[in-house]
């Protein structure tokens, strides 16, 4: 039927079916309700009398709580138990004031009583009802009634009462004897409170209920006459609608009951919801297919325009779609072809430049190569004459930085490419001390470093470059100061840190610098006042991996920490040399 249609005229087609569907499923509704509503009916009283009996057993559950508490008030202990009759005299008026706060915590409890000995002592209202407490403490209290207990409603002032007994034991054992047996609170109270339906478009005053003892006499009733009569059948009338249940505690029955007339009308509200219902789902198909038409064809035109602006090169750009259909799946999967192809193209720069850079750095360590190939061994046996001159004379200054030199320009005239962390730390040193040899102050220099790490294999130059670093700018020419050159064990790396006590780097300078060495392009870091630091970074990075390289610490006044890392066991060295370095 649909497959000559095109997408748009599907779409209303469907739609449109849907809710001719849900129509006709209301209307079955109807008649379902139609035909289930004397079941329905039967649901909603079960529903109101499992209420009433909620509220029973809540009531008669309060009205224990509330005697229990009060028997247990240390006020009402010390009055009943402890005092003497002056005491309790003094006393009254206290225990007034807790008896009519108890009192006042539950609307439906129109007396709290104290019985003392069998007898009545003291209550909230004693004169409203004297005669009933004094009925109820002669008909139920003796010594052989000693449990508590919910008994049968009585008449006064043409109301309907009931009553609980609560005996009163004492909390210090010190007082259970039997001189303290036969104390009592007694509880009037009323079920003014017990609504008869949950159901706001139900009438209350129509719905009756008895409550009846197990001997099925009245004791409570809308018509007052029937207290105390037996429950008859006529008292329901034909055409109502009862349930009786038993409350859980005392044992009675409670029976509630409407005329099924009144009730009736709840089908009306049925059928009058189902047809607004209705009404209302053919105006929602009108407008759907309404709008339909211009919403459809509006997403599209704004997922075109957003396919259009996609950059050429596909990076960082998301369609934003805030609607939840089919359309949306299109647009993830273009959002993650987008964000490949921006990916791919970014990981190809970031190769490109690498790449670059590597090269950058082979052409500038081949030419600081050339320079160290300039007659090595020239310098190198002119060096040892000038030695040997300065002895004749006792030069000893001339002598020793004559034999520093002698030891730089012999590891320079080694064509080897490669060397030990041993070989490279002894040549940085005595680079250093030729350095040092023309300050003001000389700075101390300290070594000490693991025997293990001595042969494994390194770079040439990697800690000259450092030490060099140090005396250019971690001291003032006219300061003295200590270097310190150690190893740190580790299983996997060759871990050199070379500590200063000098002025330390400020925080921002350093931040800088690490963003520099980070930055992996020589072109920016030509101008930087340590780009020997950075090179020697970005070496360790190109030929042992990004795991290596210089990590720096600095406290302002305190100095400064190289750590340098390098593999132990790295076979990337073994056909390294300078004509592909």
């Amino acid at each position: 039927m649909f497959k000559h249609m095109k997408i748009k005229s599907q779409v209303i087609a469907v739609i449109a079916l849907i809710l001719s569907i849900v129509i006709s499923l209301q209307i079955f509704l109807y008649l379902l309700l139609q035909s289930q509503n004397k079941k329905s009916i039967t649901t909603i009283y079960n529903s109101i009398s499992d209420n009433v009996e909620t509220q029973i057993n809540g009531l008669h559950y309060d009205i224990a709580e509330i005697c229990s508490l009060l028997s247990t008030h240390s006020n009402m202990q010390d009055f009943i138990f402890k005092f003497s009759e002056p005491e309790r005299v003094r006393s009254i008026n206290r225990i007034n004031e807790i008896i009519n706060d108890y009192r006042a915590r539950n609307q439906n409890i129109a007396c709290l009583a104290i019985a003392k000995d069998y007898k009545f002592f003291l209550s909230s209202e004693s004169d409203n009802f004297y005669l009933e407490l004094n009925t109820l403490i002669k008909k139920y209290l003796n010594p052989s009634n000693t449990q508590k207990m919910f008994v049968p409603s009585f008449k006064a002032d043409d109301k309907i009462y009931f009553a609980y007994i609560l005996p009163v034991y004492p909390t210090d054992v010190n007082y259970a004897t039997s001189e303290h047996k036969g104390n009592y609170i007694i509880c009037i109270y009323e079920m003014k409170s017990v609504g008869y339906t949950p159901y706001s478009f139900i009438d209350g005053d129509k719905i009756n209920m008895v409550i009846t003892d197990s001997n099925n006499t009245v004791l409570l009733s809308s018509d007052v006459s029937q207290h105390g009569q037996p429950l008859s059948d006529s008292a329901i009338k034909k055409n109502y609608f009862s349930k009786t249940f038993s409350l859980s505690e005392p044992d009675w029955n409670v029976t509630v009951f409407a005329p099924l007339e009144d009730v009736m009308s709840l089908s009306n509200i049925s059928r009058l919801f189902v047809i607004l219902m209705v009404f209302f789902n053919i105006i929602m198909l009108l407008l759907l297919l309404k709008l339909l038409n211009g919403v459809f064809v509006d997403r599209l035109l704004m997922l075109k325009k957003s396919i259009t602006n996609i950059p050429d090169d596909f990076t960082n750009h998301q369609i934003a779609y805030k609607h939840q259909d089919e359309f949306s799946e299109i647009v993830d999967v273009i959002n993650q072809f987008t964000h490949k192809i921006g990916s791919l193209n970014k990981e190809k720069l970031d190769t490109l430049d690498k790449l670059y850079n590597a090269e950058l750095l082979q052409k500038e360590t081949q030419i600081l190569y050339l320079y160290g190939q300039m007659s090595p061994h020239f310098l190198y046996n002119s060096m040892f004459c000038i030695q040997g001159m300065a002895l004749k004379h006792n030069a000893t200054d001339i002598v020793e930085v004559t034999s520093s030199l002698s030891k730089v320009f012999r590891y320079f005239s080694n064509n080897l490419s490669v060397s030990t962390i041993q070989k490279d730390i002894s040549f940085a040193v005595e680079y250093f001390k030729i350095l040092n040899m023309r300050r003001q102050s000389p700075v101390d220099i300290h070594i000490n470093i693991d025997e293990s790490l001595e042969n494994v294999r390194c770079l040439k130059m990697i800690y000259q470059p450092i030490l060099e670093n140090v005396l250019k700018h971690a001291f003032s020419p006219d300061d003295s100061g200590l270097v310190t050159i150690s190893s740190v064990p580790d299983d996997e790396f060759a871990i050199i840190e070379i500590t200063d006590n000098g002025k330390g780097f400020d925080p921002a300078v350093l931040e800088s610098l690490i963003r520099e060495m980070e930055n992996n392009n020589l072109k920016d870091i030509q101008n930087s006042n340590h780009v020997g630091l950075i090179n020697v970074h970005m070496r360790l990075k190109l030929h042992y991996g990004e795991t290596c390289g210089l990590r720096i610490s600095s406290t302002p006044g305190i100095g400064t920490t190289v750590r340098v890392l390098i593999e132990k066991d790295s076979k990337k060295l073994e056909t390294f040399s300078f004509e592909n370095a």
